[in-house]
């Protein structure tokens, strides 16, 4: 009966593989996955960095543009003030029947104009910026 059992678990053992000599081809393999796996992990990186910064710089760019909208109106003629002016100068013609000198045109203060000019230079800085780095960021992403 012994014998049996032993015929019987011989025939249910699948037999050793054959051992094969490692091709050159094996060894580029593993380096290539290794590369791939290590490549993906840093453009998994690369994709958050583009998107903080691209959140940064809208929100950068949107902040300066709320300042450069609020201080560009003072480059501009108030309309209350000539309304005013103009009803005085108006007023003044009809009290004194002498002529009125022409209004003076309205000139922004140079400090206005320089505030200005440069919440405008940060404006268009801050975009270049982004569009720089951006296109840099992006064009690997995007062949990848």
């Amino acid at each position: 009966m012994v014998n049996s059992e032993a015929k019987g678990d011989a025939t249910h053992t699948s037999p050793a593989p054959p051992l094969t000599e490692p091709t050159i081809q094996q060894p580029w393999d593993a380096l290539m996955k290794t590369i791939d796996t290590r490549d993906d992990e840093l453009m998994k990186g690369y994709k958050e960095d583009i998107d903080t910064l691209l959140v940064f710089m809208g929100l950068f760019s949107a902040i300066v543009t709320a300042f450069t909208i609020e201080s560009s109106k003072r480059l501009e003629e108030d309309l209350q003030n000539t309304t005013v002016a103009f009803l005085r100068q108006i007023a003044h013609w009809q009290m004194s029947s002498l002529s009125s000198p022409p209004p003076t045109p309205f000139t922004p203060n140079p400090s206005d104009v320089r505030i200005n000019t440069v919440w405008f230079l940060i404006l268009i800085l801050a975009l270049m910026y982004a569009n720089v780095n951006g296109k840099q960021i992006c064009i690997p992403l995007v062949r990848h």
